[in-house]
């Protein structure tokens, strides 16, 4: 993969290795007002915007209690200049200069003592390694962290996954890993809690990956370009910590959305994970959705209108619905319908 302005022309080399390799190649699209074209060879592609904000609120279907609003869900994206290294210089300049696509998604929310503050973000960068950073971090009652990077390694496509968990050094000394001294017990090394200074980073994992992966947020976005397309069916792996899902996008009924945000007309997209393995297991997807997602699209735009899946409760599985209440930065064409 090479990631380069659609100024700058491609080589035929280039060309071969997106061809072959089916991953990601990203450029400025002029059209689109400055937001970056994410191609993935002869596979579907799709555009990361232009700093774009949608902002949801999250509803939960309790039984017996009916729909409860629980929280907010944001949704950002934008691009920025490449810089090599932290402390580099932006490579290039002005209309040649390579660029970076971001996106940021954070799930915020409490119910009785239990809160959380989940966040997502992701970057494509114009390099084969890593091509893709994709940071999963949780706070609030509970904190972990996760990281995904994905790209051409050793000329192969490939991950490395880690993620943290609590000490279980006994021997630890790190003073902010004791626990103080109560009339029950004297000071001691903690054994297990959910503090998220009591967690270490673990040994990362590496493995070749399918090529034309891609993560479960880039994944929202090759919906839109689903809708936006009117392809009815795309087929990719998904990428989730140290495995892959192979997913089905099928392109399903048209409806009409009433929202704070507006009333939209609709494209429904079912998100299918299947493990290759064919071992049957739950898939569990961005902020803890389980099973198959249905997101719901302005069907001019691509903009999500709704992301509908199941929420485990406890003992229950109950109805999660993230449905749209304000925007901003949405492509041109997008507006509520005026009756």
């Amino acid at each position: 993969m090479r990631i380069q302005s659609r100024h700058s022309p491609l080589t035929a080399a280039t060309l071969l290795f997106l061809v072959v390799s089916a991953s990601f190649a990203a450029s400025d699209d002029p059209k689109s007002g400055g937001s970056l074209l994410v191609e993935r060879g002869s596979e579907l592609g799709f555009t990361i915007p232009q700093d774009e904000a949608l902002f949801f609120e999250v509803l939960v279907d309790i039984p017996l209690v009916g729909e409860t609003g629980l929280g907010e869900f944001k949704l950002r994206s934008g691009t920025e200049p490449y810089k090599a290294s932290l402390f580099g210089a932006g490579e290039g300049g002005g209309d040649q200069a390579p660029r970076v696509g971001w996106a940021k998604a954070t799930a915020s929310g409490s119910c009785l003592n239990y809160t959380l503050k989940h966040e997502i973000r992701l970057r494509i960068l114009p390099q084969e390694w890593p091509r893709v950073i994709y940071r999963d971090n949780q706070a609030g009652t509970e904190n972990r962290r996760r990281e995904l990077m994905y790209g051409i390694r050793a000329g192969k496509p490939s991950s490395l996954y880690r993620r943290d968990g609590h000490c279980q050094d006994v021997n630890c000394k790190l003073p902010e890993h004791r626990v103080q001294e109560t009339w029950l017990k004297d000071e001691h090394h903690c054994g297990n809690c959910k503090r998220a200074d009591h967690r270490d980073w673990r040994k990362p994992s590496v493995q070749e990956i399918p090529a034309g992966g891609v993560d479960m947020l880039s994944a929202i976005y090759l919906a839109r370009s689903m809708v936006g397309s009117g392809l009815q069916e795309a087929k990719f792996p998904m990428l989730d910590k140290n495995r892959w899902w192979d997913v089905t996008l099928t392109l399903g009924q048209e409806k009409r959305l009433v929202t704070e945000a507006g009333t939209f007309d609709c494209r429904a997209v079912k998100l299918t994970p299947i493990l290759p393995s064919g071992k049957q297991e739950k898939f569990k997807g961005l902020f803890g959705i389980h099973g198959s997602l249905s997101i719901w699209l302005e069907k001019s735009t691509g903009v999500p209108i709704s992301i509908q899946g199941i929420l485990p409760a406890g003992p229950l599985d109950v109805g999660i619905d993230l449905r749209l209440k304000r925007f901003r930065g949405t492509p041109e064409g997008f507006a509520s319908i005026v009756d």
